[in-house]
């Protein structure tokens, strides 16, 4: 997590910019998946970068929690599907998508656990050392 707005802005801005690019080059309609995570990640980027804005006053504040609840969703229930499920998918040789697949399936199990608990769970954002602390 870095440390201020514009960082994140411009981190994220970066990302989103390489996703799309990524995802301009596929071949297959399969690796789309795979390609679209630079592109995430630079959400998640700009979604930290408007949780630095909202500790100040204004509309962000507002949203804070949803914000904060955006991140955590990807971080904790996302990722463990996406990132199993996009190599799979991009894998050409059978034996080698069925070896995976338990993986898939794990990345599964853990993405349902995580989002169980976050959806029931209560979870607030504050800034330790320079840090966003979910």
């Amino acid at each position: 997590m870095f440390a201020s707005a514009i960082l994140n802005f411009t981190v994220g801005t970066f990302l989103a910019g390489i996703g799309v690019l990524a995802m301009r080059e596929v071949d297959k309609k399969r690796e789309l998946f795979f390609a679209a995570a630079p592109l995430l990640f630079g959400v998640i980027q700009l979604i930290e970068g408007m949780i630095w804005l909202s500790f100040g006053e204004g509309l962000l504040k507002t949203y804070q929690n949803g914000l904060s609840f955006a991140v955590v969703f990807f971080t904790y229930a996302l990722w463990p599907v996406y990132s199993p499920t996009s190599v799979w998918a991009i894998e050409p040789n059978r034996v080698r998508r069925t070896a995976m697949f338990l993986f898939v399936a794990m990345g599964y199990v853990l993405g349902f656990y995580f989002l169980q608990y976050l959806l029931n769970a209560p979870f607030d954002v504050t800034v330790v050392n320079d840090k966003l602390h979910y």
